[in-house]
């Protein structure tokens, strides 16, 4: 084994930062971790839906690794990470044979989270829990779904093998929206909330519709009708419209957790508002969205769902109105061609997709024809919002203890669900009241809900024009 660093005088071996197991004190029990460690890494090839805890990291432009904490659900995929990522530089015991000093130069210049595939991404150096097969560097046709790889069973691997096991994978972290390597180590099982669909706001009609749509999709996909062209058609679009925080989110949430798939939560802001970026980001995520068997949720879709509009000159407009109009109509042509690209592209998408809004007064007729479960989503009743409060109520009992709570009785959830709240708002009024209570070190009453709605209340009134609004213009003048 050869050094490369100073010291002067002797030095014990085993004060390096590297040295032969033999030496250290208990070379048996770090073996045993090792293989252990291997064999979780043997169980993780091909397409893995995990929870990671812990920290992750990815390579810059110059190969330094880039730490970041993830403790979220993870899709485990060695082989889309390299089609994703063609230019990733990949840790290597020894640096590849061929030069590439060129093609290294021009990586610098190129964005790390490369939106192109290329050849040259069979030349990178691989890792050694890689998927192997030319065809991992190069798109599928749309609505061709990628099966994971799987090994021949009963194979099995040595303690020798398992020990040059890699004790990272590859994936992408759905939380963080990133391409990342996670620690085999920091992997475990998801536990579902198998109850979250019972607990939506929804009229039971509504919920066995829902319920009947996504599962035959999911589960019976073959059995369902064809467009005329071959794969046209074949997704299933939901578009939820109504008031902020009746449930809208949370639908696409529970169901999710009902089928154990993974959730692809994307909004507006990460496919940019640009024709062309949106067409690379969104066949990206469509691509892989569909692979994973995703339920893929685009949040407050307005920009993509609006009319489209053409604008006619006047000839009698006078020379400022024109260039306004003008204006307007270069506008109007980059959201037509907005709304255009996304129809395209959802014709053939053959997943779950649901879109989220709250103007469906603006929708492009285009998209009526093409939603296939549209669901409104109307103001809580004092039912539903006394049903809220009992499940956030019930999710600090478990959270912290039985204990911490006091007892609300029937007149009191009563009371409060008569105030004005959506769901959101009970969440964020419970968790504050908590916040509260654990200050105090006492249990969560009554006491302390009313303390933080009274202050929510008087917030609202001076969104209204009330003493705090015209406190405020007076600042002004």
């Amino acid at each position: 084994m050869e050094f490369s660093g100073e010291f002067k005088g002797p030095r014990a071996i085993n004060t390096f930062d590297i040295y032969p197991l033999k030496y250290h004190k208990d070379p048996a029990a770090i073996k045993d971790k090792i293989v252990a460690r291997g064999k979780r890494f043997a169980v993780l090839q091909g397409m893995q839906f995990k929870f990671h805890k812990g920290i992750a990291f990815q390579k810059d432009r110059k190969g330094r690794a880039v730490r970041i904490n993830v403790n979220s659900r993870v899709m485990i995929d060695p082989a889309t990470f390299r089609r994703m990522r063609p230019n990733y530089l990949f840790s290597s015991i020894q640096s590849p044979i061929d030069s590439r000093k060129e093609e290294d130069e021009d990586a610098e210049h190129e964005p790390e989270d490369s939106e192109q595939d290329s050849s040259c991404s069979e030349k990178e150096s691989s890792s050694s829990d890689s998927e192997s097969g030319d065809d991992s560097t190069h798109s599928p046709e749309r609505g061709q779904r990628v099966e994971p790889i799987r090994e021949p069973r009963g194979r099995t691997f040595s303690d020798d093998n398992l020990l040059l096991a890699s004790p990272v994978v590859l994936g992408f972290s759905f939380a963080d929206k990133l391409w990342l390597e996670f620690s085999v180590s920091g992997l475990q099982d998801i536990e579902y909330n198998e109850g979250a669909f019972e607990s939506l706001m929804l009229p039971e009609k509504q919920k066995d519709i829902v319920q009947a749509l996504v599962e035959s999709h999911k589960f019976d996909a073959a059995k369902g009708i064809d467009d005329v062209i071959r794969g046209k058609g074949r997704g299933l679009i939901s578009g939820l419209h109504g008031q902020p925080g009746c449930g809208k989110t949370l639908t696409a949430e529970s169901i999710s957790e009902m089928l154990k798939c993974p959730l692809y939560a994307v909004s507006a802001g990460e496919l940019g508002t640009s024709a062309a970026r949106l067409e690379v980001k969104l066949n990206r995520i469509l691509d892989v969205a569909h692979s994973w068997g995703a339920v893929l949720l685009l949040d407050e879709a307005d920009v993509f769902l609006e009319k489209r509009e053409v604008r006619s000159n006047a000839e009698d407009l006078r020379v400022d109105l024109f260039l306004l109009t003008l204006l307007c109509q270069v506008h109007d042509i980059q959201r037509n061609a907005l709304v255009s690209i996304f129809l395209r592209m959802l014709e053939y998408f053959q997943g779950i997709l649901f879109l989220t809004t709250n103007r469906v007064d603006t929708f492009d007729e285009a998209f009526q024809s093409r939603i296939h479960l549209p669901l409104r989503y109307s103001e809580l009743t004092p039912k539903a919002k006394k049903a809220v409060w009992k499940v956030f109520l019930e999710a600090v009992r478990k959270t912290d203890s039985a204990a911490a709570v006091a007892e609300f009785t029937d007149h009191d959830l009563d009371a409060l669900s008569r105030r004005q709240l959506n769901g959101r708002q009970i969440k964020n009024a419970v968790r504050t009241a908590q916040a509260l209570a654990l200050r105090e070190g006492t249990k969560l009453g009554l006491e302390h809900v009313k303390k933080v709605l009274d202050v929510n209340e008087e917030f609202s009134r001076d969104l209204k024009g009330g003493t705090g609004y015209t406190d405020a213009m007076r600042s002004y003048t």
